[in-house]
Parts: C-alpha cells; structure tokens; sequence
C-alpha cells in the first residue's frame, strides 16, 4: 500500500502507530459501525413488538382482575358480609 515509504518500524510488529495497529484501529471502527447500522434497527423492531405484546398482555390481565373484583363484590353482597 505505502510502497514501503515509511520507516521499517512501521510495518513490523503491533506498537501503537505500527502499520497493524492502525489496520486493528480501522477495522474495529469498521465493525462497530456496521454493528450500530445494521444490529440496532433490528433490535429496536423486535423491542417494539415485545413492547407492544406486553402492553396487550398487561391490559388483558387488568381487565381480568377488575371482572374479578366486581364477581366478588357481586358475592359478598349477595351473601351479605
């Protein structure tokens, strides 16, 4: 790539500002990246859709329980307690 126009040092070995460094530098940047462009928007949609079937199973279960509070108090009524 460089046509060797740096000092050797640059190319051999994995010291900070080597040659591998700076490819190890790039390439996790690179990574990184594609993780935040491509793996975000997919979790954010399948949050989305447990967000909204929780919602769903929350309401459910509170209208469960408020029928089952007016049954009771329907019972003890009749009952007279």
């Amino acid at each position: 790539m460089t046509r060797h126009l740096l000092q050797n040092r640059f190319y051999a070995g994995d010291m900070f500002g080597s040659f591998n460094s700076l490819m190890r530098w790039l390439t996790g940047l690179l990574m990184s990246l594609a993780c935040v462009w491509l793996a975000f928007p997919y979790l954010d949609q399948q949050m989305r859709m447990l967000s909204e079937a929780l919602s769903q199973k929350l309401q459910a279960w509170q209208a469960a329980q408020q029928q089952l509070a007016q049954e009771m108090g329907a019972l003890l009524t009749r009952r007279n307690w």
